[in-house]
């Protein structure tokens, strides 16, 4: 599978890597759509994510996509169903210096959990949508941990679309 990797300080290639393996705890989404933030330039800036991470770094942490495979313990999420990914809501930061990043065709979500590393999308959402960095602060700047905080924001976002485009 193609990945986008920084190898150092400016060196960003597409890698091709072996395709991740799903645990028991794990889901894998195809990813179909990536955003590259402020925080993704400064870690090609670097070459890295923080002092002492090694190269090459995976990058991508605001992404969209279809489950495509759950492992056995995994009671909450089905393949086919579309989701948002929470970069920070997996022990492995996801595209912030972990093994796994977004930019890539599939991402492997560790202990994927419905509400805390992945949350359902709309079909009505378009993509771009779902990957902004709104929807992700105010994730983050939420008290309210259910995943209808997040498909009500995004709906929202939906009813104002005809306005925003003005």
């Amino acid at each position: 599978m193609r990945q986008v990797n920084v190898h150092g300080p400016g060196d960003v290639r597409l890698d091709s890597v072996a395709a991740p393996v799903v645990g028991p705890a794990d889901a894998l989404v195809r990813v179909s759509a990536c955003g590259i933030c402020g925080t993704d330039l400064t870690f090609i800036w670097r070459g890295r994510a923080r002092a002492g991470a090694t190269a090459p770094m995976p990058l991508g942490h605001e992404a969209v996509g279809i489950v495509t495979e759950i492992g056995s313990d995994v009671a909450d999420l089905v393949p086919g169903q579309r989701v948002m990914v929470n970069p920070m809501g997996v022990d492995s930061v996801i595209g912030n210096g972990g093994p796994e990043g977004a930019l890539a065709d599939v991402l492997l979500v560790r202990d994927a959990l419905l509400g805390r590393s992945l949350f359902p999308v709309p079909d009505d959402v378009p993509d771009p949508v779902a990957i902004s960095e709104a929807v992700s602060l105010a994730r983050e700047l939420s008290t309210d941990e259910s995943p209808g905080f997040v498909n009500g924001l995004l709906a929202r976002i939906v009813e104002l679309k005809p306005t925003l485009a003005r």
